[in-house]
């Protein structure tokens, strides 16, 4: 990671964005936390293509999965 502020500040602006603040009483959106470590660990996994980032990224997947599901 180049510059941990900016990861930091990312992640700010992601979990206090307004869209996602407005639907607080829903579970498939408060739930959400789980997309961008999804994408980081799918990124890791193909420049490295380390096994253990694969099955990472299938594990946040999976949880966003499970999220979305209680529809």
């Amino acid at each position: 990671m180049r510059s941990r502020l900016a990861a930091f500040l990312a992640g700010v602006v992601y979990g206090f964005w307004p869209y996602v603040i407005s639907y607080a009483d829903s579970p498939n959106m408060v739930l959400t936390c789980w997309v961008p470590l999804a994408l980081l660990y799918v990124r890791r996994s193909l420049l490295t293509l380390r096994v253990r980032y694969a099955l990472l990224a299938a594990l946040f997947l999976f949880l966003t999965g499970v999220v979305d599901g209680q529809r």
